[in-house]
């Protein structure tokens, strides 16, 4: 498929391209840290640096409880909406846990909570 789709010869290359658990896995989250490093440091660039969160608990097919992070903000005069994190909720999905998964991300991160709004 990928010797019709592209030009003759790639199709060897990509073939080359190591696709073994853990390669796909350091890659995935290579990728991930960089996505969020990006966002980060919009967020940090931002207007006046204020930023508004969504935080949502899914539950994956394990049925384990996951937080959602999402994030909006002004960058280059437009809204922007993102993922910011996800972390899993082990004990229950009450107002503290959750805080207990939001303020390390802060401190981590250099977020201060007089720059929420919202």
């Amino acid at each position: 498929m990928v010797e019709i789709v592209l030009e003759n010869g790639l199709d060897k290359k990509l073939a080359a391209v190591s696709l073994s658990t853990n390669t796909v896995r350091v890659r995935i989250s290579d990728l991930t840290t960089d996505i969020k490093d990006q966002v980060v440091q919009d967020i940090k660039s931002a207007a006046l640096s204020f930023f508004s969160m969504q935080l949502d608990e899914s539950i994956d097919v394990a049925s384990c409880s996951k937080l959602l992070v999402f994030t909006k903000y002004v960058h280059s005069d437009s809204i922007k909406e993102e993922f910011l994190f996800c972390s899993p909720l082990e004990t229950s999905t009450n107002a503290s846990d959750i805080l207990k998964k939001v303020s390390p991300f802060f401190v981590t991160e250099f977020f201060y909570w007089d720059k929420v709004c919202g």
